[in-house]
């Protein structure tokens, strides 16, 4: 049996669901290629923190945000509007409605396909086993 990436899963998902939200199939396609970007930038987070089983310390969860950055700085010199759409994606994937995520920006403050990352790449963890948890 052959298992798709979780990006790729994410980045599937999420033009399904741009497509159940309206946005035209040019547009959902170019939302799959940004979500398959979205967690680039964890390449260049430590092994022993992105694999440890117990909870992250309160210094370990700081460097595993850096995430978000080193995907927005990885993809900045994309060009078009996937590269713009993956770079904010990447950026902004961690934030919550109410504004309480990674950089406190409230997600109505973002473009709706950002949510839409956020969203399928929580069920995609949800869905799969993760050292810490399981699925």
């Amino acid at each position: 049996m052959i298992l798709m990436s979780e990006n790729k899963a994410v980045g599937m998902l999420a033009e399904l669901l741009a497509l159940e939200c309206g946005y035209d199939p040019a547009k959902a396609k170019q939302i799959r290629m940004a979500a398959i970007l979205h967690d680039c930038g964890k390449m260049h987070i430590p092994e022993e923190i992105q694999n440890k089983p117990e909870k992250l310390t309160d210094y370990e969860f700081e460097i595993m945000k850096t995430h978000t950055m080193f995907g927005f700085n990885m993809l900045s010199n994309l060009a078009g509007e996937v590269g713009k759409m993956a770079q904010i994606s990447a950026l902004y994937h961690h934030e919550y409605w109410n504004g309480h995520g990674y950089w406190g920006v409230p997600g109505y403050a973002l473009p709706r396909y950002v949510g839409i990352v956020s969203l399928c790449d929580v069920l995609v963890a949800l869905l799969n086993n993760r050292i810490y948890k399981p699925s």
